[in-house]
């Protein structure tokens, strides 16, 4: 009898399981939601029963359907710069992945208190090259000339092996494996780039700040990243910056003000023109690009105020680098100025860049590309890795001295991909995240770009990615608290009107002044301060000196035929106007090359107006070509230059250019 009523729980068990698989069976299939903490936050503060954060999160929301979008629709109807451009579909931006393929043996490389340590896996030796922290020299007129950095190569037995790194720029090591060898191959190994603190350049800026009563009372510090070519539709786009664009997004909602930044976003910065020198001139020092013919090393950027000259008479430490290595920023002004230089670093040759790699079980559509590496890094790691060590060893400093630091990122400039800025993602987002901590609470952060990429997949498309670049600022909510309009009225009102570069110098100028005192120093009499104004809403390029052939805000570019009469008398010109740069340079005669138009590309008109953009290729008497863009007037028959730029990267010439001969229309061997 027992054993009967044991078999009939088994059964009745074995039922209700069954029955159960067959429910959950029937279920509709649903992936578990992940946490969307920003979007959750959002969620709760609108439905808030506080009226003041309630009011503040829809207004919030709102603007970030606006801002936080790689389209430029919907408009903010109550402002009148409306940069005309048709919408692409993300998905044609393919996404990438980048690695950096390992050479050799790796060796592992540790900062010390004088220098640095090599470790190799199993204990073995290795050879290592110290490189200086310049290895170019001086062209006349302030420019660098390229140089190999210097090949003495030493060997060490056994590791770990301690170097001493007081005189050197950086570290290139490689592990020799037991029983193999040989010479190390050239951009691969282990790099090492040490920071150095200067205690007598600390002490320097102690003294400045006691002497002007500022050791206690100041600025903040400022913290600004270029991302060269870097467009605000593209920074938006879902495949570019995903990770940094996400904690900018949550620090933008930080409604309650439980953060210890808050962060802002602005889609009408408008760049001067389509070169850096002409966006990064007014940018760090408030006056407008006006020559015609820049030299490779501009003269007036010996006289102007920089930023930086600014900031060390206010008792600030200074501090650059670029993930490029040619040493003298976009400016074309080889700056002896800082306090703290990045070394240079070896340039990847073509062959080593954007290599396609095999996929690797990836998702369907996603590429996987040699990046901007140095050795078995992305380059940009070494540099930001550099910069979280100026920070992290001077902010033990306090307000005793003020801190400023630049870092130009050229990664979407020298690629192919037009997603090519998520190589830096990664460690962006990261460094945003440890920068925006309360630690360093006293320190405004920009991310900006000085121009966007040309694209070519429709007619006004091309024009206003270039125009509009990337602009985020990113400031301590105690800073902000202090004066509310400053959030509630000027900054939030002004990520949606027209902005020019020379308002963002005399913002970052009043960023580091203390609140009250009156900006010290040259600014531009057209800007206005993004802090102390709300600018206005009918403002136009003619009111912030940007040219009518620059300007986005309104007229619409559309495509034109190619075969037209008039497109290949601008292009004819615009070759014209390339060789008048060198071809009457005598004692010595210039090494540039002389071009001739091989055929028209593509040809774009703004309705309503007489301006054209061309884009055409070239061919020299030697194997070199190159695609240049123009933009002209086309009247009474007659062709007009404006401006031209080379599409292809000349940088790649850099070492046989002539310095009498600005750099993008130059084309040499």
């Amino acid at each position: 009898m027992r054993s009967k009523w044991a078999c009939l729980v088994v059964l009745i068990v074995a039922c209700s399981f069954s029955l159960w698989q067959l429910y959950v069976c029937c279920l509709p299939h649903t992936t578990p939601r992940k946490p969307n903490t920003t979007h959750d936050n959002v969620t709760r503060l609108l439905e808030t029963q506080d009226q003041k954060e309630g009011d503040r999160a829809k207004r919030l929301f709102q603007a970030s359907q606006r801002l936080f979008t790689s389209s430029l629709r919907p408009y903010n109807e109550d402002v009148d710069c409306h940069p005309i451009r048709p919408d692409l579909a993300d998905s044609t931006f393919p996404q990438f992945l980048w690695e950096c393929p390992a050479t050799g043996i790796e060796a592992t490389i540790t900062s010390t208190l004088h220098g640095v340590t090599i470790w190799c896996p199993q204990g073995e030796g290795g050879e290592f090259n110290t490189v200086p922290r310049d290895y170019y020299s001086l062209r006349e007129g302030g420019g660098p000339k390229k140089m190999r950095p210097p090949e003495r190569w030493q060997n060490f037995s056994s590791s770990p092996h301690n170097i001493s790194m007081a005189s050197s720029g950086y570290l290139h090591a490689r592990c020799v494996s037991v029983g193999g060898g040989g010479p190390p191959l050239a951009h691969h190994g282990s790099y090492h780039l040490p920071f150095m603190k200067n205690e007598t350049i600390v002490q320097e800026a102690q003294k400045i700040r006691r002497e002007q009563h500022r050791d206690h009372r100041r600025g903040l510090d400022l913290q600004i990243i270029i991302c060269d070519s870097l467009s605000h539709t593209t920074a938006m786009r879902p495949h570019s910056l995903p990770r940094t664009v996400s904690l900018l997004r949550r620090h933008f909602f930080n409604v309650n003000r439980s953060l210890s930044h808050q962060a802002f976003v602005f889609n009408r910065l408008h760049s001067e023109g389509f070169i850096s020198i002409i966006n990064q001139t007014p940018l760090y020092s408030g006056h407008v690009y006006t020559q015609k013919k820049p030299s490779h090393v501009d003269k007036h950027a010996l006289f102007v105020e920089w930023l930086w000259t600014w900031a060390k008479k206010r008792g600030y430490i200074t501090h650059y680098g670029d993930d490029w290595s040619n040493g003298f920023m976009s400016l074309r002004y080889h700056n002896q100025k800082w306090d703290y230089r990045m070394p240079c670093g070896p340039t990847p040759s073509e062959k080593e860049k954007f290599r396609r790699l095999s996929p690797k079980g990836r998702a369907a559509g996603v590429q996987t590309l040699v990046g901007l590496c140095m050795g078995t890094h992305l380059r940009y790691e070494y540099w930001l890795n550099y910069t979280t060590q100026f920070w992290e060893q001077h902010i033990e400093y306090g307000d005793s001295i003020g801190r400023l630091s630049i870092l130009h990122l050229m990664e979407q400039h020298h690629t192919p991909p037009r997603t090519a800025i998520s190589q830096v993602d990664s460690g962006l987002s990261r460094f945003l995240e440890m920068m925006m901590s309360p630690r360093y609470a006293n320190t405004a952060l920009l991310v900006l770009g000085d121009h966007g990429r040309p694209f070519f997949d429709a007619a006004s498309f091309s024009a206003v990615d270039r125009s509009i670049p990337a602009f985020l600022l990113v400031l301590p909510t105690w800073f902000l608290l202090e004066e509310p309009r400053l959030f509630e009225d000027n900054l939030f009102l002004n990520q949606e009107r027209l902005v020019a570069m020379t308002d963002v110098h005399l913002t970052m100028k009043q960023l580091m002044t203390t609140r009250g005192e009156k900006v010290e120093g040259y600014t531009n009499p057209l800007a206005l301060s993004l802090l102390t104004h709300v600018l206005p809403t009918n403002r136009t390029c003619t009111d912030v000196n940007i040219t009518s052939t620059a300007c986005v805000c309104h007229a619409a570019w559309v495509s034109y035929t190619a075969s037209a009469v008039l497109v290949r008398a601008i292009a004819e010109e615009g070759v014209r106007h390339v060789n008048a740069f060198h071809q009457d340079l005598r004692d010595p005669p210039s090494p540039c090359l002389s071009v001739e138009l091989d055929r028209i590309d593509r040809a774009q008109h703004r309705i309503h107006t007489s301006l054209y953009r061309v884009s055409f290729s070239v061919r020299t008497q030697t194997t070199i070509t190159a695609q240049f863009e123009v933009l002209a007037t086309y009247e009474d028959s007659r062709a007009s230059i404006s401006l031209v730029s080379q599409q292809t990267r000349y940088r790649e010439m850099e070492a046989c250019m002539d310095p009498r001969v600005p750099p993008h229309v130059c084309l040499c061997v």
